[in-house]
């Protein structure tokens, strides 16, 4: 099987376009204490500048006093008091902390500040749940109307005064700030000092300097993060913050990034690493738009290491060939930073069959349902959309292979799916063997599925899938074909919404409307590719001279490279990409012996290479919202 990350053609992109930035340094954002605050800056500068991943408070020192703790249980009260005797102000005091566990989600804590006569006492209103004689002076700030803090921070004294540092481990918590508040006698506290010190790349304008990184980083959440929540666990959330977290720190702290697949479980660390990467090789294969999407990412990947090692040379002054080694290592390992896999029962299946089934060269139809199993189950017959680009194949299926169930667990078809795709020449086909051309996506809910949370507009045919993402040529053909040109998606938007939501159509098409757009393309022209089919042509050309479908999709990707050319935004040589791109593909679909495996090749790889160019684009706008 083809290996997700490809290296053989790194070094064709190995260019040195300088992103130039200022690098980032923690900072006082508000201080009215100035000695206890540049000490705070000083400590967060160096756990900064080192090779720490974790953060952490103040440690004992000539400047500073931190108080001894010692625990006690108590039988009435769940979990246990940490106590330390203070001298507070002139007067004994005990700091209580009331540790206690949250479930299995971890512990909780509050803070009191009590006489030392007073402990059964407090331990009796803990018992009650009584706050009103000893109320906590700990959670603090703003925290201070929570029931309980997630993170212990004891009192510390400085130049004899007490505070208390929020500090929570990590660099991207709560904004990546760190707040000192000053702990007065009376218990109450106030608000000294903040500091930042961390910079999360999508909270900030680094993002807009990269480009090809921040469009690689979200090529890989729209595969890999749901937007469904399942269940109170919310398993979504660890790799949103993990993976987000990773991207920042390849872009603010590169000498301090871990840059390989890992997963930490002990002596299963290499067999977990080993496990997800398999699995994210195999996804692709589920659907045809799980396949494009993770070839666009693919293309990406070249790019966005050239963005990285520039980033690293022109910020961090690496040498040219350690940042290369480094932004390679960094930008392919990101993806494991996205995962919560707990198990993967498929390890063991062999998905080159599919990779067949993809390209035309799968001649074992007969025995299709065998290739489909797995050891506890069965493919989904959607993996079967990867046939959109040789239909053909839709004939050799058997009998015993009920075509009608070829369609995603919402009912999108293969008609959507090749309209979705863009490919004139499969819709043709199919519409031509007679395909229904206005059946919709529908589903009938089950219990805690969480890919029915992005499923918000429903009741879509063909025609809605093409309006949102196809070309002018395959909109007609459908509408031509007879497609309702009148149908509402299950939320009540027509077409018109779906049009806006097209990037080949121009502002004007958009606010005219869909029949406006049907009027004003009423006589549409031979489609030609971007160069001319008069000339001495090789093989792969004549193809897409050839083929309506292919010289739609050649069009729309020197529409999409010029546009972004004339951005001038870039801080890669995209010439230079586009040169290694073509390279690429025309090293793979050259060794395809008929014609329909040639233009089936040319047709995959020329539409994630737009998907390719339409991430970029969405990055540079700063919308990130390419089509689907």
């Amino acid at each position: 099987m083809q290996k997700c990350f490809i290296f053989t053609f790194l070094s064709l992109i190995f260019l040195s376009f300088a992103v130039k930035g200022e690098n980032f340094k923690p900072y006082i954002i508000e201080s009215s204490e100035d000695d206890i605050c540049s000490l705070a800056l000083n400590h967060y500068s160096k756990i900064f500048e080192s090779e720490d991943i974790k953060t952490k408070g103040f440690s004992q020192s000539e400047t500073i006093s931190i108080p001894e703790f010692k625990f006690r249980r108590y039988p009435s009260i769940e979990g246990g008091l940490d106590l330390a005797t203070v001298n507070f102000y002139g007067s004994q005091k005990l700091f209580v902390f009331h540790d206690r566990p949250f479930g299995i989600h971890g512990d909780v804590y509050n803070g009191y500040i009590i006489n030392p006569n007073e402990v059964d006492v407090l331990v009796s209103e803990l018992k009650e749940q009584k706050t009103e004689v000893f109320p906590p002076f700990y959670p603090i700030g703003s925290k201070s109307n929570s029931n309980f803090s997630w993170w212990k921070n004891v009192p510390f004294k400085f130049k004899s005064k007490w505070y208390i540092l929020y500090e929570f481990g990590d660099f991207h918590s709560q904004n990546s700030q760190r707040k000192i508040y000053h702990l007065k006698k009376d218990g109450k506290s106030e608000k000294v000092c903040t500091i930042k010190i961390f910079q999360n790349v999508d909270d900030s304008d680094i993002k807009k300097s990269l480009p090809l990184l921040t469009a690689y980083k979200y090529s890989i959440e729209k595969m890999l993060l749901s937007s469904g929540h399942c269940g109170t666990s919310n398993p979504e959330v660890i790799p949103k913050w993990s993976g987000r977290f990773y991207s920042s720190m390849a872009v603010i702290r590169p000498w301090a990034i871990e840059p390989k697949w890992k997963f930490t479980m002990g002596n299963w660390e290499q067999q977990w690493a080993e496990l997800q990467q398999k699995h994210f090789e195999d996804w692709k294969f589920q659907d045809i738009w799980s396949y494009r999407e993770q070839k666009s990412n693919e293309n990406l990947m070249f790019d966005a290491i050239t963005e990285l090692k520039n980033h690293y040379v022109s910020n961090y002054s690496y040498l040219e060939k350690e940042a290369y080694n480094h932004a390679s290592k960094v930008i392919q390992a990101m993806p494991s930073r996205y995962y919560s896999l707990g198990s993967y029962y498929h390890y063991e299946k062999d998905f080159s069959v599919f990779e067949k089934i993809l390209d035309g060269t799968y001649n074992n139809w007969k025995n299709i349902n065998q290739d489909l199993k797995f050891k506890r189950s069965s493919i989904p017959l959607v993996a079967l959309s990867l046939i959109v680009d040789t239909p053909q194949a839709y004939n050799r299926l058997p009998s015993a292979v009920d075509k009608n169930l070829i369609k995603s667990f919402y009912q999108k078809d293969l008609l959507m799916f090749a309209a979705h795709m863009n490919n004139f020449d499969s819709v043709k086909y199919f519409l031509e063997a007679g395909w229904p051309i206005d059946q919709v996506t529908n589903y009938e809910p089950m219990s805690c599925q969480p890919d029915l949370a992005r499923l918000k507009r429903l009741n879509r045919s063909a025609l809605t899938y093409a309006t949102e993402n196809a070309s002018i040529e395959v909109i007609k053909l459908l509408v031509d074909a007879g497609a309702d040109t009148k149908i509402k998606d299950s939320q009540g938007n027509n077409l018109d919404y779906y049009l806006k939501l097209n990037p080949r159509f121009s502002a004007e098409e958009k606010e005219s409307g869909f029949d406006m757009l049907l009027e004003k393309h009423s006589k549409i022209t031979d489609v030609k590719p971007s160069f001319s089919c008069d000339e001495k042509l090789n093989r792969l050309e004549k193809a897409i001279c050839s083929s309506k479908g292919l010289s739609i999709y050649d069009r729309e990707l020197n529409k999409g490279y010029k546009d972004l050319i004339a951005s001038n935004q870039l801080t890669i040589d995209l010439k230079a990409s586009q040169i290694a791109w073509l390279k690429r593909r025309r090293s793979e679909c050259k060794t395809y012996s008929t014609d329909g495996q040639l233009n089936a090749c040319l047709a995959r790889t020329t539409r994630a290479r737009i998907r390719y160019l339409d991430y970029i684009r969405s990055a540079l706008n700063n919308s990130l919202h390419p089509r689907k």
